[in-house]
């Protein structure tokens, strides 16, 4: 298995055709009025599989971790897919996306790390920046 892409949006969602609908791609920072706050997003990522990995199942999930926080707390229960076998070309590898909608409580402003976790390995991390808004100052 290879880490295709991997990114945070607003939401996602499956389209004919292998296609994948992203509104809001590449979220890294999430403004908040006050803390702590709620944050709703979408992991989305692609994965590529050889033959041999196909016609199993892979557990995954998604996980977060806080400012100065080494402790990952579950964003989602554990998950599954299966990678069925291509029916035009078997001799060839596939690739499947994954997404996954989550509800985070972030409970200060600060650097939290998002990772999806397949079959107890990390494959893919992400920083999400929780601040407040800024001002902006006329000259």
């Amino acid at each position: 298995m290879r880490l295709d892409y991997v990114l945070l949006a607003s939401s996602a969602e499956a389209a004919t055709r292998n296609r994948v609908h992203i509104l809001g791609a590449n979220i890294s920072v999430w403004t908040a009025i006050s803390f702590p706050t709620d944050a709703s997003f979408c992991l989305v990522a692609k994965l590529d599989f050889r033959v041999e990995e196909f016609d199993r199942t892979y557990d995954y999930r998604v996980e977060i971790s806080g400012p100065g926080d080494a402790a990952w707390q579950p964003l989602t229960q554990d998950r599954q897919f299966t990678v069925p076998r291509r029916q035009d070309r078997p001799d060839l590898g596939t690739s499947m996306t994954i997404m996954a909608h989550v509800h985070a409580r972030l409970s200060e402003a600060g650097d939290y790390r998002v990772r999806l976790i397949v079959d107890d390995i990390e494959v893919a991390e992400r920083t999400l920046i929780a601040s407040l808004p800024t001002e902006v100052t006329s000259p």
